[in-house]
């Protein structure tokens, strides 16, 4: 499309969100509905946007037999786990392009092209790829094409120009000045599924110096920082007056510190929350993400106090679940991650937020990270059944990824136990420094391999209700299954954690019994998806457990 066409029409813009395909969309596709947002607050009847959602091949034949010849942009957000797809659908679109005779802008965004722009430009040469948080730049783009703006003057861009590699500077959006709401294009697809809709209220981490985590990269170095309230509570009257009664807070840490001003910002967002609620006559229920270094520290008890109250306000408002970054029941495994708390108040908070706030609560936990030893190991599993968190973690073996250009890669990399990088997921394979917990995170590995797919489709069925009193009946059997699952994996551990001390460790027979209740398990989900309990993915459950108990005859 050449510049002057747009002239007199609204510049057609396409949106695409393309996901794994081994996951299930329980949400709302919350990114490109952001820019979506963005693009028409900030154009108004000077653009027309679209927006179609890819996850798996027979969704791109639909981007395909419904893509208008006059695009002008076709923005494409590459989520971890999608390369498969996106290099179909890329070979789709040139050929269907080719066929029409029409060129318009395409635009990569989200993670991968982040961290890897020049596969982009491999696949195709004319792409603009998006680095780190899009809707400044995606506001230069569409400037581009109706008002010929530089490229090399819109932040955050890599492009090339005579065959040259551009980089414009790397500089996130300020927040304050992103006060259009997002669209609701995907949000039928959540109700249809009994889901919970994704929002977000700030982005950042107040903390930003895990050795594992890739957030201060993505945002440049740029730390926690608020999204305007007003528009936080036009997307949250659009979601009540959709339907939406479950919502899930995206943040990294919703409250973003321990300050006065902090902890007063969580008293207007429960009020706006609560007012809203009570003007459409809804009990809203919703999930955040809080780290215990925020939530509480012994030295600081008039902020504990105030964080109490934060809390309390929450909880009146409709908080039914914390997901809380614990890590680790290990100090000397906190410390290597760099989380800046102690043990003893993840076990203050754990407690404090089911006791005294009444929260059921979500566990983060990454148990095997490369440089464990048989000692954490047994701390950790004893922690895990201590706290009882396998009511809110039903992965207890995750390993921690070890993603590029973190604090852990370049460790792992000096040390030498990197293996090979998964540009896919964007995270490389490691060795353990001791050998013994490399032989058990082997067994554990291979094992939970051969039904994955199996368990993590059960476990998406767990999560489709927030709230524990609002759970469908196929919610509660999916979690007793994945619970179950999970304490086969937590036993097997420790029985292998206290075996391979001895001498002569004897560890085939705790195999062959997990493996054992593994497939007594198998049974009972499919008996359950046979039932119809199950609906959500019962075909897809239905074929691989068939797959399963083949490969086992």
């Amino acid at each position: 499309m050449s510049k002057t066409e747009v002239v007199n029409n609204p510049l057609s813009i396409l949106l695409i969100s393309v996901s794994s395909p081994e996951h299930y969309a329980l949400w709302n596709a919350l990114s490109i509905e952001t820019l979506a947002g963005d693009i028409k607050g900030t154009f108004g009847n000077k653009v027309q946007v679209r927006i179609n959602r890819i996850r798996q091949n027979t969704d791109i034949d639909v981007v395909i037999e419904n893509l208008d010849p006059a695009t002008g942009i076709i923005g494409i957000s590459v989520e971890l786990g999608s390369l498969l797809l996106i290099k179909v659908l890329v070979e789709r679109l040139k050929t269907h392009l080719k066929s029409q005779n029409f060129k318009p802008t395409i635009v990569f965004g989200n993670t991968i092209p982040t961290y890897q722009p020049d596969l982009f430009f491999d696949i195709w040469p004319s792409a603009i790829v998006v680095r780190g948080e899009g809707e400044f730049s995606f506001r230069g783009i569409v400037n581009h094409l109706l008002n010929n703006k530089r490229l090399d003057e819109i932040p955050s861009l890599v492009f090339r120009k005579d065959g040259v590699k551009v980089s414009t500077r790397f500089t996130p959006p300020d927040l304050t000045l992103l006060k259009h709401s997002p669209t609701l294009d995907t949000i039928n697809e959540v109700l249809s599924c009994n889901g919970s809709a994704l929002m977000e209220t700030s982005r950042g981490c107040p903390w930003s110096r895990c050795s594992y985590c890739s957030i201060a990269s993505f945002r440049n170095g740029r730390k926690w920082e608020s999204l305007p309230l007003e528009r936080i509570r036009e997307n949250l009257i659009k979601l009540i007056d959709a339907g939406v009664q479950e919502i899930e807070f995206t943040d990294a840490d919703f409250m973003g510190g321990r300050s006065i001003e902090h902890t007063e910002r969580i008293q207007q967002l429960s009020k706006i929350i609560r007012d809203v609620s009570l003007f459409y006559n809804k009990q809203i229920s919703f999930r955040v993400f809080l780290t215990p270094q925020i939530l509480y520290r012994p030295e600081d008890e008039e902020g504990n106090i105030r964080i109490k109250k934060a809390l309390e306000s929450l909880k009146a408002a409709g908080m039914s679940k914390v997901y809380l970054g614990v890590e680790s029941g290990c100090q000397s495994q906190i410390n290597r991650y760099k989380k800046g708390s102690k043990l003893s108040a993840h076990s203050h908070v754990i407690n404090m937020l089911r006791k005294e706030i009444g929260c059921e609560i979500d566990f983060g936990f990454l148990l095997f990270d490369p440089n464990l030893t048989l000692k954490e190991m047994s701390s950790d599993i004893k922690f895990f059944k201590d706290q009882d968190l396998l009511r809110g973690n039903q992965w207890p073996f995750r390993p921690i990824r070890v993603v590029h250009d973190t604090p852990l890669h370049k460790t792992l990399l000096e040390a030498g136990q990197l293996g090979e990088f998964d540009e896919n997921l964007l995270n490389y394979s490691y060795s353990f420094s001791d050998k013994k917990v490399q032989i058990i995170a082997d067994i554990v590995d291979n094992l939970s391999a051969e039904t994955r797919e199996i368990f993590y489709a059960v476990k998406t069925i767990s999560k489709l209700q927030i709230s524990p009193g609002k759970q469908t009946k196929a919610a509660i059997c999916a979690l007793d299954i994945v619970k179950e699952n999970a304490l086969i994996y937590l036993d097997l551990m420790e029985a292998l954690e206290k075996q391979i001390k001895k001498k002569i460790p004897d560890i085939e027979p705790y195999k062959q019994l997990a493996r054992k209740h593994i497939d007594n398990l198998i049974k009972k989900t499919k008996h359950e998806v046979e039932k119809g309990l199950l609906i959500e993915h019962a075909d897809f459950l239905l074929q691989r457990i068939k797959e399963y108990q083949e490969l086992k005859q």
